[in-house]
């Protein structure tokens, strides 16, 4: 990943010109090595104690542009490789987003007596953090993101991704009942599937590239904050809950905290949604009907209705009902404790494993609020409405006639969603076309770009999701 500091140019670094001396961006690489290491936990001054030395052994520096007085630079620093015993390091000083010089420096390690030694283990692993992959592409140059979709059979698993979406999928003994948007989890990672950046994880993203992808909201992230996923139910889902931070600090055992919403893309005849507790019922009512597996007139239940969403924080006892198609937003958790699944069994026969304890440990008992948020209503031109705004990530429906403009602000990373028409979204010639049901990853850094129909004359609604 790259580091970044900021250097204001003083006099006394410039010539009769008011350019900065050649000789002095050898310092500048110093000032960013050594911010960057102290950033990881590896400053010079420890090294030192500990008897390691990092003397340069080879220098190179190539320029493109010349800085002056008062200029605002920015020191990009990252490690290039390494080996046991040597470091190399570059850095690029910009002055806003013009590259003005590029070089690099070799470091060798030694101990006090001057003879080679192997780069401690604790230095490798901040340097590991630090590495850089070379077929990366500049943040300047950061585009409109597509993921390949990663299904997942679920015994609840539905048809409407090939019926109303038009997916091929993948080869399937069960049903595919989620398809995962937009992951970074240990074992499942989202490959981006379009321009310079295919084949790469986003993991490798968040790393390479964190404020420039997730912006100054997420800056300090360690990996992509939310979980997209697709939910085709052709049964009804398990009755469940996730817990909140107070709850996983009991629970304990790795638990994470889950806040998610729902945006109905589609719903059969019947369908229905069941989420938040029933007004009038005391928890111990409550307590004592889930104990004895009585779930009858515990929950509000909705008819599904397309473009219909459902906030659900954690905490919420909620299930989705058998025919819905939804877009499901959430922070990146897959923590869930299944309370009833209806007595189904799995495929080995068997009824499948529930979680009642810990799952009345989660329940808010004291939410009675309805989680609905109603669709809108007609309209004239372009128009926004605001479906969730959380700690955690902020939803809104566009519904367009012409086209859309927005900016990502360096605040956000944009997740745009297609939800009727087929879509562009990008600027100039930077740009990527989405069939109903796909989405688009726009970089914080990305900026100002454009949403529009395909079709002409046709109303475009389209879900915006962001930090």
């Amino acid at each position: 990943m790259y580091f970044e500091c900021t250097y204001r140019v003083p006099y006394a670094d410039t010539d009769q010109m008011g350019v900065v001396y050649y000789a002095n961006y050898f310092e500048y690489f110093e000032r960013g090595r050594t911010e960057m290491l102290r950033s990881v936990g590896a400053p010079y001054s420890v090294l030192e104690q500990e008897g390691v030395f990092l003397p340069v052994i080879e220098a190179h520096c190539d320029y493109f542009g010349s800085a002056k007085y008062d200029d605002l630079l920015t020191f990009r620093s990252y490690v290039e490789s390494r080996s046991r015993i040597k470091l190399k390091i570059c850095t690029e000083v910009l002055r806003e987003n013009e590259l003005l010089v590029r070089g690099y420096v070799v470091l060798g390690c030694v101990n006090a007596a001057k003879r080679p030694v192997r780069l401690p283990e604790s230095l490798a692993a901040c340097c590991d953090k630090l590495m850089w992959n070379p077929e990366m592409v500049s943040p300047e140059e950061l585009y409109p993101l597509k993921f390949a979709p990663i299904y997942q059979e679920r015994i609840w698993g539905g048809n409407q991704m090939t019926e109303v979406l038009k997916r091929e999928l993948p080869e399937h003994s069960a049903p595919i009942g989620e398809a995962w948007e937009l992951c970074d989890r240990d074992g499942i990672q989202s490959k981006v599937v379009n321009g310079k950046l295919a084949g790469v994880t986003l993991s490798e993203l968040v790393k390479n590239y964190r404020k420039y992808l997730l912006g100054t909201k997420a800056a300090d992230a360690e990996r992509f904050p939310l979980l997209m996923k697709l939910i085709d139910s052709g049964e009804k889902l398990s009755l469940q809950v996730h817990p909140d931070d107070a709850a996983c600090s009991k629970i304990g055992g790795g638990a994470e905290s889950k806040t998610e919403m729902w945006y109905i893309l589609s719903a059969r005849p019947g369908a229905d949604i069941l989420a938040g507790l029933n007004a009038g019922l005391s928890e111990n009512k409550i307590v004592d009907s889930l104990r004895a597996g009585e779930t009858d007139d515990l929950l509000q239940i909705y008819p599904s209705q397309t473009r219909d969403a459902y906030f659900i924080p954690s905490g919420t006892l909620h299930a989705i009902g058998a025919g819905n198609l939804i877009l499901e937003i959430q922070q990146n958790s897959d923590t869930t404790y299944r309370i009833s699944d209806w007595g189904r069994k799995g495929p080995d026969g068997k009824m499948r494993e529930l979680h009642l304890e810990k799952g009345l440990q989660s329940i808010n008992f004291t939410d009675r609020t309805s989680p609905r948020v109603a669709a809108s209503a007609e309209f004239s031109g372009n128009c926004e409405n605001a479906v969730a705004k959380s700690l955690y990530f902020n939803v809104t429906e566009l519904r367009l006639t012409e086209l859309q403009q927005e900016d990502t602000g360096k605040e956000s990373f944009h997740y745009i969603t297609a939800v009727d028409t087929p879509v562009k979204v990008g600027r100039g010639e930077v740009f990527v076309e989405l069939s109903p049901g796909e989405s688009v990853l726009l970089p914080a850094a990305f900026g100002a770009y454009t949403i529009q129909a395909l079709t002409p004359g046709v109303i475009c609604t389209v879900v915006k999701t962001t930090l």
